[in-house]
């Protein structure tokens, strides 16, 4: 598992790279879809900011917000 400091970095990582997908994308579906990632990973960083360094995702979440991304990044690539 990794340490607070570490996920909170992932997700901040991660929320910069939907927020910059979704700049990219015109198609409903996918802007929904990384609307949600959006959403779910400010709120992870809120509660990290709230109560850094006791809060900490699981390592699924993460793992699931992560391929959430990808996807909508491989639907823009095959198009």
């Amino acid at each position: 598992m990794s340490s607070p400091t570490e996920q909170l970095e992932t997700v901040k990582q991660l929320k910069s790279r939907a927020e910059s997908l979704l700049a990219l994308c015109h198609e409903p579906e996918e802007k929904n879809e990384l609307g949600s990632v959006l959403e779910e990973l400010r709120i992870s960083e809120n509660k990290f900011k709230a109560l850094f360094p006791a809060f900490k995702l699981k390592q699924e979440d993460m793992d699931e917000l992560r391929a959430r991304i990808e996807a909508v990044e491989a639907r823009k690539a095959s198009l």
